[in-house]
């Protein structure tokens, strides 16, 4: 597992590196800047879990958890976002 504003950062990084147009979409927003945005919209792509007593607790949206901060999501599934952010090219 990874946090989601860990795997928003790197996607981030990874956009900016590899020019892709949603820099300039994320770059734009007007709440959270760049990185929010990035963690939005993976919260949105892939599944999203919150960490708990018991381990993880799958979540069916973001809109479910308080914070950003507080979410995570599989290592695999941080791959399977950016694959998906290169097709939007």
């Amino acid at each position: 597992m990874m946090s989601l504003m860990d795997a928003a950062k790197a996607a981030y990084e990874i956009a900016r590196r590899e020019e892709m147009v949603i820099v300039t979409v994320a770059e734009r927003a007007p709440d959270d800047g760049a990185i929010g945005w990035f963690a939005r919209s993976i919260a949105g792509v892939i599944p999203i879990y919150r960490g708990s007593n018991a381990g993880f607790e799958k979540l069916a949206d973001a809109s479910a958890a308080a914070e950003l901060q507080s979410l995570y999501i599989r290592k695999q599934d941080y791959q399977t976002y950016v694959r998906w952010a290169r097709t939007m090219q």
